[in-house]
């Protein structure tokens, strides 16, 4: 009876501990998930403001991505222009923007910092990579 009462102390012990591990494995995700989403929005208005510089020229792209970074819940200063570099090269339109932010993990008093680059090419034909 007493291996019973032990095996049973171990499985209690063990689930107890694994419900821990993804409540913590969770909290910590919470925290990078906005940042994530906002990388995914940075490469979207990239593209489209690379698309416009095409279209419409360099200051309008400029002002497309100043909008498409406030519309995607940027702050103003979130990534500021200087940030963001717009190269011509023959009939190439390249537009590249980098940032960082740095997120705090309170449970672990960790601050990790975060870098992220996102690029579009517009060519001579139209077509953006």
């Amino acid at each position: 009876m007493a291996s019973r009462g032990g095996r049973a102390l171990l499985i209690g012990g063990l689930l107890s501990a694994g419900v821990m591990l993804v409540v913590l494995g969770g909290s910590v995700m919470a925290l990078f998930v906005p940042v994530l989403q906002r990388d995914i929005a940075l490469d979207r208005e990239v593209k489209v403001a690379t698309i416009r510089w095409g279209s419409h020229g360099e200051a309008e792209a400029r002002e497309a991505l100043r909008y498409g970074l406030a519309a995607s819940g940027f702050g103003a200063d979130a990534v500021p222009e200087s940030m963001c570099v717009f190269q011509a090269s023959g009939d190439d339109r390249i537009l590249t923007c980098e940032w960082e932010e740095r997120v705090r993990v309170p449970v672990f008093d960790v601050v990790v910092p975060l870098t992220f680059h996102s690029e579009a090419t517009l060519d001579g034909e139209g077509d953006v990579r």
